[in-house]
């Protein structure tokens, strides 16, 4: 009863305090031009710059903020297609960061024929970060998070989301309604048009799928290609954001489960050979009872069920992560929850010095401007049974994560929901779309290329998060002809595993 009480004064604090923004546009037109300058942090020819953006496009003569972009000339210049604008996902993840080690890897081969672009969304990185917890208070939640919470955790879990959501609202509340997709779509409009494009062409993973369709819908006559990959269901993800996370939960159950068959089926790749779910149950049973020691990282900070599962998490992001992730489920057993601990820390982005990156407060913030999360406790508990129910490792945590965005009361400037529309003269749109994606069901993928209406979908039969440079030649061959010659796959193209897949520890820890 008195948990219950608790939870209702927290929701009725929030009612009254985070209710921001207000609702109405006004369309602006953008002159302005970039002067490149050399990148801080990274090398020629890299080439950096701040745009100017009205803050608010409602009033544009209102004021102004700056957002950081970033461009790889074309590397062969006499070749060169055009631009091509990147978003990495997130949201909250920075393009400006990411760009620098994708040219080199996953986009070598089209940064030949393009001048590469990315940006730092509003919110986002050095785009006027948002704030909402420190460091400390970030350690703090790791140590008491259950992941499996019963009723009696309830509380705490809300006591934590009132003092994110709180912490948001201090820290950035003027600014949060101005945080949503919307903005940053014509955020890049105003980019295209300070480049000198009459149209670019547009790559976006994860969250970028959801900006390039919002982008597409909003702009349909400035894109003259657009390649979506590791898609999102628009309408599901801005409506139905509760939904999407118990989805996405279950798409991660399924990652586990085809782990533990591969490590069954192949033990000379695999260190946590022997009936691996059993083995996992067992370690997880064992935390839960003790946290695990770290000597190997920051022994300071036990290994508890929390680390073990955001840990295992990380690791399903790639399938080129399963060597990692056998191995530090043995180590873990031994007693060594050290490589856990490492890949946690990666997946909530918390550096070795113990401070931790921008993007999961820019991630709660724009999340919390765009999808329309329900604001009663109640609902949370409910999704989190259900979540429960399928996605027994991840779906309540998966659920629970969220609570801060439903608490914290954003009215967006722009609430874009749709339709989702792809309208250009040009080739349809791409979408391509993993059979066994974890973060972004492949069920999103379809639903993407249903309501685009114009568009292909480009199936890869393969594991973790996203398809383009993650070891099918296929995928690649087929996203790098569509981006340089326009060339369309053949419908119902499905590819596979055609090169070696080699082992790495990778994690996109962004959703």
């Amino acid at each position: 009863m008195g948990g219950e009480l608790r939870v209702r004064r927290a929701s009725a604090v929030l009612t009254s305090v985070l209710v921001l923004g207000t609702t109405g546009l006004r369309p602006v037109s953008a002159t302005t031009s970039l002067a490149w300058q050399r990148c801080a942090h990274a090398p020629a020819p890299y080439e950096c710059a701040r745009i100017p953006v009205p803050n608010d496009y409602r009033r544009p003569s209102s004021g102004q903020r700056t957002l950081s972009v970033i461009r790889l000339p074309a590397r062969d210049p006499a070749s060169r297609v055009g631009t091509l604008v990147v978003n990495p996902g997130g949201p909250g993840n920075s393009g400006v960061r990411y760009l620098p080690i994708a040219a080199g890897g996953q986009l070598s081969t089209v940064a030949e024929r393009f001048d590469l672009v990315s940006f730092d969304p509003r919110g986002v990185g050095e785009s006027g970060p948002v704030r909402c917890i420190d460091d400390g208070s970030r350690d703090a939640a790791a140590v008491r998070t259950n992941p499996f919470p019963t009723l009696r955790d309830l509380p705490g879990l809300v006591q934590h989301a009132v003092r994110t959501a709180a912490g948001c609202a201090y820290e950035s509340g003027g600014d949060l309604p101005l945080l949503t997709t919307a903005y940053a779509a014509r955020d890049l409009d105003t980019i295209r048009s300070a480049l000198g494009a009459e149209q670019i062409s547009y790559l976006g993973f994860s969250y970028g799928t959801y900006l390039g369709a919002t982008y597409s819908s909003l702009f349909p006559h400035r894109l003259r290609a657009m390649a979506l990959d590791g898609a999102v269901d628009p309408v599901q993800t801005a409506r139905d954001p509760l939904g999407k996370d118990i989805e996405q939960a279950r798409g991660f159950e399924n990652g586990l489960r085809r782990f533990f068959h591969h490590c069954d089926e192949t033990p000379a790749e695999c260190s946590l050979t022997g009936d691996a779910e059993r083995r996992f149950h067992g370690l997880l049973a064992t935390v839960r009872r003790k946290p695990l020691a770290a000597p190997s990282g920051d022994p300071a900070r036990p290994v508890n069920a929390y680390v073990l599962v955001t840990g295992v998490q990380a690791a399903l992001y790639a399938r080129q992560s399963w060597p990692f992730l056998g191995l530090a489920l043995a180590q873990a057993e031994a007693g060594d929850g050290s490589l856990l601990q490492l890949a946690s820390d990666v997946f909530r982005g918390r550096s070795a010095d113990g401070s931790y990156e921008q993007w999961p407060d820019a991630f709660l913030a724009i999340t919390a401007a765009d999808r329309d999360y329900p604001s009663s406790v109640a609902a949370f508990v409910l999704a989190a049974q259900r979540a429960a129910a399928t996605a027994p490792t991840f779906g309540p945590l998966n659920v629970y994560s969220s609570l801060p965005a439903g608490l914290l009361r954003v009215n967006p400037a722009e609430d874009f929901e749709g339709p989702f529309t792809w309208q250009s003269s040009g080739p349809p749109a791409l979408v391509i779309g993993t059979l066994h994606d974890t973060a972004t069901p492949y069920r999103g993928a379809k639903a993407m290329t249903v309501q685009l209406g114009q568009a292909v979908l480009l199936s890869f039969d393969g594991d973790g998060h996203t398809a383009y440079g993650r070891g099918s030649a296929c995928v690649d061959r087929a996203v790098t002809a569509y981006l340089i010659d326009l060339a369309i796959p053949a419908p119902n193209t499905m590819c596979g595993y055609d090169s070696p897949v080699v082992a790495s520890f990778s994690s996109f820890a962004g959703r």
